[in-house]
């Protein structure tokens, strides 16, 4: 993993010891304060668009993983960029931040600062048209930090240990005892559901997929459900208590 890091980051610290080696990369002053970052009205447009490539690439690069469904990528997202300890990680490797004017406070965000200069260096890589380098240092974070966040997938293929798995997982959350049902239809395609079910609850749909055959796509089902009871970023809410009903005097 640190290798891998290592090969980012020497690419972000030979384009800047290019162009940057003993010159500020812009001459405005940037104010890292505990309440954010503060950017000059230029620079401020260079992070949003430097921003807007790399999540184009973000989303890509999750897709390219099989990762297509939103909210897995709403999740992956949240924790590898909302959470910007990982780009401190990477910019902490380069000379980056003394290559720009910045005013500190006694506290500030490392993280979001270091996500800022990310993006304000990605747009000076579009301006230089260097297309290739903002594809490997974008791509290659989203390799390198997201086996972090999802622990590699399990090969088991036994269904009832893949039940009795899903079931510890949700009964973790819950505390309630429950069980696990399977729902599906045959088609051209197979559509397959997982459902829950608890004493005094309502069922809930848990997940559903679609595919071409009915093994395959049940085994990707409990498979992908464990995936995300197994993120601490994914919320799995109660289902509907069923209501009581009153006996009449």
């Amino acid at each position: 993993m640190a290798r891998k890091l290592s090969q980012i980051s020497s690419k972000l610290g030979n384009y800047i010891h290019a162009h940057y080696k003993n010159n500020p990369i812009f001459n405005g002053e940037i104010r890292a304060q505990q309440s954010g970052v503060i950017l000059p009205k230029v620079l401020q447009v260079a992070f949003l668009r430097g921003e807007a490539l790399f999540r184009e690439r973000f989303f890509k690069r999750l897709e390219d993983k099989n990762i297509d469904d939103l909210l897995s990528q709403q999740l992956s997202y949240s924790a590898l960029v909302e959470d910007k300890k990982f780009f401190f990680q990477l910019i902490q490797k380069t000379d980056m931040i003394s290559l720009f004017k910045i005013q500190f406070s006694s506290e500030y965000d490392v993280g979001l600062l270091s996500y800022t200069l990310y993006c304000v260096l990605l747009f000076d890589m579009k301006n230089r048209k260097d297309y290739q380098l903002i594809d490997v240092v974008s791509f290659g974070f989203v390799d390198h930090f997201l086996p972090t966040l999802y622990p590699k997938e399990s090969t088991n293929s036994d269904i009832s240990v893949l039940k009795k798995e899903l079931v510890r997982l949700i009964k973790q959350r819950w505390h309630i005892n429950l069980s696990v049902k399977e729902s599906f239809k045959t088609d051209d395609d197979v559509d397959f559901s997982l459902y829950v079910h608890a004493n005094g609850y309502h069922s809930m749909l848990l997940i559903r997929q679609t595919g071409k055959r009915l093994k395959p796509t049940r085994l990707s089902t409990y498979k992908k459900m464990i995936e995300l009871l197994k993120n601490s970023y994914y919320t799995l809410e109660l289902p509907q208590p069923v209501a009581v009903k009153r006996v009449k005097e």
